[in-house]
C-alpha cells in the first residue's frame, strides 16, 4: 500500500535460519510488487542515498542461496531485499 514502509530485514540466513524464510520473503515481494513496479533503492549503504528504480524480470529471488535480491534497473542489476523501500513510503 502506498505511504507504509516494506522492510525486509532477516534476509541473511546468519539471520533467518535459511533458504527457505528467503524464499517466502521473495514471494511475498513478488505478490505485492509487480515487473514494473518503481521501488526505492539503497545501491551501497542503507545509509547512502536512495535511488528510484523499476522491477524487471525475474522480480525477486533468492541469490545462489544466500540473499533474498530483486532485480532492477538503473544498472545496479540485482540489490538486497534489505535495501528496499516502497515508492512514497518514508525513509531516514
Amino acid at each position: 500500500m502506498a505511504g507504509e514502509t516494506f522492510y525486509v530485514d532477516q534476509c541473511s540466513p546468519r539471520r533467518d535460519g535459511g533458504f527457505l524464510e528467503m524464499a517466502s520473503q521473495c514471494e511475498a515481494f513478488n505478490a505485492r510488487f509487480a515487473i514494473g513496479a518503481e521501488i526505492w533503492v539503497f545501491p551501497g549503504d542503507v545509509r547512502g542515498r536512495m535511488e528510484a528504480v523499476r522491477v524487471v524480470e525475474p522480480g525477486a529471488y533468492v541469490l545462489s542461496g544466500h540473499t533474498a535480491v530483486v532485480q532492477v534497473t538503473g544498472g545496479h542489476g540485482c540489490i538486497a531485499l534489505s535495501h528496499v523501500r516502497e515508492l512514497g513510503a518514508p525513509f531516514g
